[in-house]
This record gives structure tokens, C-alpha cells and sequence, in this order.
């Protein structure tokens, strides 16, 4: 797929003219993306990669080349969206760019790679370095501490112990309106 067939045209609009050097809106997607990784390496890994070669031969994805500066990079696009065949040179180096922003957990990276990204096995990966984060294991809470209950000492007379509670307005007093 060039980058004039991936520009959006309609019948009453003229086709978007190829301003030299500008990247499709798809492609300007997958450098966001992977912000760290050089694509136009990772467009010839492909080319010599075993894993994007068995890939490519799978008959549940549809896989073309995107024209992105001057590399014809792979990406299945079943689902609508390219998504680069990631080699495995580069899967770690993917993970950490998207994982390392927030430290969002397993679900949630997990999700934000496999809609934007593609490689074998990528959800078992992905799960094994968000468990082995060092960042992610430090910031969790693995146990509540637990504190023995207190005895609370009976007052020998009356009210020589008094409890007093200090309640703000509830909502329901905040709505009624004063009437004097």
C-alpha cells in the first residue's frame, strides 16, 4: 500500500494532494506510537525476521507493506488500523516505550499494544515484563497490615467518658432551603 492509496478520498472531494515528505495519517500513528524506535529499521528486521516471515503466512491476518520514508513496512491490517509486525529485536524496546509512560498495569498495556502493535505470542510477553517490572513491583501494596482489635475500657461512672460525633450537613439538608 503506497501513501497515496492510504490518503482518504470521496467522490465530492478531490484527492488529497502528497505533500513531499509528509507521512499518511496512519503512519504518523505508528511513529507516535514508537516514539524510540527507528522505523526504518524496524521496516528492514522485518525483511530477514523468521517470526514476521511465519506471520505474514498466517491466513487470519491481512498483511501489506506501508511506504513509510522510503521502507516498505508490514503491518496486518484486519482490523482496520495497521498494526507493524514487530520482530523480536524489538519487542522489548516497544514495551518499555508504551509501558514506561505510566506504568499502567497488565490489562491496559496489554490492550494499548495489541490494538497498535503485532507479534507471536505478544500477551504472554507482555504479562511476563509488566510482572517483572521493577518499577510496577515497588509502587504495589502486596499486604494490608492487620492490627489486633483494642478492647475499649468500660467507664467506671456515667459520663465521665462522653463520645461526641461532629457531623457536617448531610446532601439531603444542603438541598433544603432555609425558610426564615
Amino acid at each position: 500500500m503506497s501513501v497515496q492509496q492510504s490518503l482518504p478520498s470521496s467522490p465530492a472531494l478531490p484527492p488529497l494532494a502528497v505533500v513531499a515528505g509528509a507521512q499518511p495519517p496512519s503512519a504518523c500513528g505508528i511513529s507516535t506510537l514508537l516514539g524510540g524506535v527507528d522505523l526504518t529499521a524496524l521496516a528492514r528486521a522485518q525483511r530477514s525476521c523468521q517470526s514476521t516471515a511465519k506471520l505474514q503466512q498466517s491466513p487470519s491476518l491481512r498483511i501489506s507493506s506501508l511506504d513509510i520514508c522510503g521502507e516498505n513496512l508490514l503491518c496486518n491490517f484486519s482490523t482496520g488500523i495497521p498494526r507493524p509486525l514487530i520482530p523480536p529485536f524489538f519487542q522489548k524496546q516497544v514495551f518499555t516505550t508504551v509501558h514506561s509512560l505510566s506504568q499502567p498495569g497488565i490489562k491496559t498495556t496489554r490492550h494499548l499494544i495489541c490494538s497498535r502493535l503485532l507479534w507471536k505470542k505478544m500477551s504472554t510477553d507482555i504479562s511476563s515484563w509488566c510482572h517483572d517490572c521493577q518499577s510496577c513491583s515497588r509502587s504495589k501494596v502486596t499486604a494490608q497490615p492487620h492490627v489486633a482489635v483494642q478492647p475499649i475500657p468500660i467507664p467506671g461512672r456515667r459520663f465521665s467518658h462522653v463520645h461526641i460525633y461532629l457531623v457536617n450537613r448531610s446532601p439531603l439538608q444542603l438541598r433544603v432551603s432555609p425558610t426564615s
